[in-house]
């Protein structure tokens, strides 16, 4: 399959999640338990997030100017 990563520690199968409690990406191999954390991927989602806070404030901000 192509795309499919395997684990270093044991070359079993390998999907990539979201630790809500780090609040972080990180791979996990489903044989051996192995997690890496993905810190480009943790960055990036930050972006997203910060980006789509910062644009509901200042739909927040308009609404509560437009009704003065």
């Amino acid at each position: 399959m192509e795309g499919v990563k395997s684990c270093p520690k044991c070359n079993g199968n390998v999907f990539v999640a979201w630790d809500i409690g780090d609040g972080q990406w990180y791979e996990y191999c489903l044989q051996c338990s192995y997690r890496h954390y993905l810190p480009a991927l943790a960055a990036e989602k930050s972006k997203k997030v910060a980006t789509k806070n910062r644009s509901k404030e200042r739909k927040r901000r308009k609404d509560d100017n437009d009704e003065r």
